[in-house]
């Protein structure tokens, strides 16, 4: 957990602030949804070669290669000297990072026994979700009382990877009890492949209902979310007059209750058997929100709405994945998860490009609220 809250609180402090970089490199709405979707579509085919070899090498080699590829990109980002060669840095950043939660997944759900799965997913996703609150603070605070440069934020998040490459080295070594779950995950995965072939696996995987109607919902937040993370920031400081300092700390109220409601979700559903009906009612408020972030201009209400969406999306993880989990065969998990996975960074690769080219266009409230009807038919899907 500590890697994984190391790994994300870097991603998220330059996050918060990459489209304001952009656009201050001269990017246009276009090249902005492109550059994010890259980064997203890339990690879509990382993760297709990335299964099958860490089901040969072990999941060790690209955990590691998270913690220090990173860095790298990092460091390449800051001294980036116009948008075109941020292009080729956004696909090494996910050809880094794009296989190390499916892997962290699938080590978690390997140690949570059935009756406690949702609130062991729950705990682990706020290890994650956590960031999503530190990140964007510290980029805040650096922005506002410091007035630093977005380049030095790149450098200066180059401090919780490198925290979480110390761990991971320290707690790693042969013969650890680390080690040995890594080994015994590895041995798992290998023992499904030799018995089973790819296609029996997909099918053994998506020949259930729940489990696709799960993926699409997946797919299609994904979609909507992008909307929010790329032209929030463009709205807040280009349309509302907000100094760049309010971006990330609006991503910060998001992170708040992104955070907050995960463990409490986990523990709820464990005992809930209509677990998709609760899902729906997670999206329905989602959809409220981005109508309601489309229609005022104030940033109090404003970050009202974004801590609810944020609330809603730890909710949302944590109910996907505990589903996910009821719904597939311990055997299929890994595989089942790297797919899970692939379908968030579709839903972004698209989003993030329709976001760009909507936006180059329309208004940005009118894109939200295209994002707000879509979501609303995304929580309808899943009670029909």
């Amino acid at each position: 957990m500590v890697m994984s809250s190391c790994l994300y609180i870097s991603i998220q402090m330059y996050q918060s602030i990459f489209t304001l970089y952009l656009k201050e490199r001269g990017a246009s709405f276009v090249e902005i949804g492109l550059t994010a979707s890259i980064y997203s579509s890339s990690t879509i085919l990382t993760r297709f070669v990335a299964g099958p070899l860490s089901s040969r090498l072990g999941s060790k080699p690209f955990m590691l290669s998270s913690l220090t590829g990173l860095p790298i990109a990092l460091v390449l980002y800051a001294f980036a000297p116009s948008v075109v060669w941020i292009y080729p840095i956004q696909i090494l950043t996910a050809v880094s990072v794009a296989s190390f939660n499916p892997i962290a997944m699938s080590l978690v759900l390997h140690l949570a026994p059935l009756e406690r799965r949702g609130d062991t997913v729950g705990r682990f996703l706020t290890s994650i979700g956590a960031s999503t609150l530190v990140g964007p603070m510290i980029s805040s605070l650096l922005l506002d009382l410091f007035d630093m440069s977005y380049q030095n934020i790149f450098l200066l998040a180059l401090f919780p990877v490198l925290t979480g490459f110390l761990v991971f080295m320290l707690t790693t070594k042969k013969g650890s009890a680390s080690s040995e779950l890594f080994e015994e995950v590895q041995k798992e995965t290998q023992t499904t492949n030799r018995v089973t072939g790819f296609a029996e696996n997909f099918r053994g995987i998506f020949t259930s209902r729940a489990v696709i109607l799960l993926n699409l919902s997946r797919l299609v937040f994904a979609f909507t979310l992008a909307f929010f993370r790329t032209l929030s920031p463009l709205y807040l400081v280009n349309e509302l007059g907000a100094a760049p300092a309010a971006v990330p700390l609006l991503f910060t109220f998001y992170g708040f209750l992104n955070t907050l409601t995960r463990i409490p979700t986990g523990r709820l559903i464990s005992g809930i058997r209509k677990k998709k009906l609760f899902l729906s009612g997670i999206l329905l408020i989602v959809s409220i929100c981005f109508l309601g972030i489309s229609l005022t201009k104030d940033y109090g209400l404003l970050a009202l709405f974004a801590a609810l969406y944020g609330g809603c999306h730890g909710a949302r993880a944590v109910v996907e994945w505990t589903l996910l989990g009821e719904n597939v065969a311990p055997r299929l998990r890994g595989l089942a998860n790297a797919y899970f996975e692939n379908m968030f960074d579709m839903g972004s690769a698209v989003g993030e490009l329709t976001a760009g080219v909507l936006a180059s266009f329309l208004p940005i409230p009118t894109v939200f609220q295209i994002a707000s009807t879509t979501i609303l038919l995304d929580a309808l899907t899943l009670v029909v």
